[in-house]
């Protein structure tokens, strides 16, 4: 009883850490910080653009991390929890690098995150009972859509021509890549086609109330 009781409170400090993200930590050294000296001016349309699609994708890796961890919360398979503590660790490194985007746009994270995060968590709570394929599909099937999602934002982002927030949407991508291909490798499973379609559709609310709010 105990022990489950910390459980929930170690998952609810996480969400607390993870929604109130320190900006002030490190880059990791991919990204120069000092570019940021020579971000060039935007305009005030093309600034509101960017700072939309960083903000997306900052409530992305909230919603990532938070399936992760809602996915191992009740697992009993110790390897495969480990796995998805250390992938929900990674894409916390990710939300430290969009927020610290969004302070440099001088803008803001989506006031919506502790929604998107009890709401991810407890999708990830329900496909932890349906098993280790089904828990892998989730994986592969998300990596996936992220990355075309990145895709699509990578260009936009390259239109602009702003340089600093490409080099970390790429190398973001890098990192999503390798996630969906370790999760085939443990084991490779497809999600029904109507699943990834209401993943596909979800993905879309969230991007479309998350530009704005």
């Amino acid at each position: 009883m105990f022990n489950f009781i910390d459980k929930i409170l170690i998952e609810i400090g996480q969400a607390i850490t993870s929604i109130n993200t320190n900006s002030n930590i490190n880059l990791k050294e991919e990204i120069n910080e000092n570019q940021n000296k020579k971000i060039r001016k935007f305009n005030k349309k093309q600034l509101k653009h960017i700072s939309g699609l960083m903000r997306v994708n900052h409530c992305g890796e909230i919603c990532a991390q938070a399936l992760y961890r809602g996915q191992a919360f009740f697992l009993k398979n110790k390897k495969l929890k480990k796995y998805l503590y250390r992938t929900a660790i990674e894409e916390n490194d990710h939300l430290i690098l969009f927020h610290k985007r969004l302070k440099d746009l001088q803008s803001y994270p989506t006031l919506l995150n502790p929604f998107f995060y009890i709401f991810s968590f407890n999708i990830g709570v329900l496909t932890s009972f349906f098993g280790k394929k089904i828990i892998l599909g989730f994986i592969q099937e998300t990596e996936k859509q992220v990355v075309q999602h990145l895709d699509n934002h990578i260009k936009q982002i390259l239109y602009i021509q702003d340089y600093i927030s490409y080099k970390i949407l790429k190398k973001i991508k890098d990192d999503e890549i390798y996630h969906a291909k370790k999760a085939s490798y443990i084991e490779e499973y497809k999600l029904p086609s109507i699943i990834c379609s209401l993943m596909k559709y979800l993905s879309k609310i969230m991007t479309i109330v998350t530009y704005y709010i």
